[in-house]
């Protein structure tokens, strides 16, 4: 479900958008791709998060994209998102 947030950082305070999944939808025992998990936390990482929160990302265990050619694609993304740095 989509919902209006407003946070504060820097003192500044920020309304945005967030997507809050309903818990009949979670299934705790599925684990994400390791390259989803390297998009998460290069956003996080340019988006400037606190290291706090990028450990726990990078805490979390991923697993290898079973779909070779989804598993290819998002490696040339990560690299090509890589050079722009």
């Amino acid at each position: 479900m989509d919902k209006e947030i407003t946070l504060e950082h820097n003192g500044d305070e920020h309304t945005c958008f967030t997507y809050i999944a309903q818990q009949s939808y979670i299934v705790g025992s599925l684990k994400p791709y390791h390259w989803y998990k390297k998009l998460v936390i290069m956003g996080a990482r340019y988006l400037d998060f606190p290291s706090y929160y990028i450990s726990s990302i990078e805490a979390v265990e991923s697993i290898e994209d079973p779909d070779h050619e989804r598993r290819l694609e998002n490696k040339e993304l990560i690299e090509r998102i890589s050079r722009y740095r």
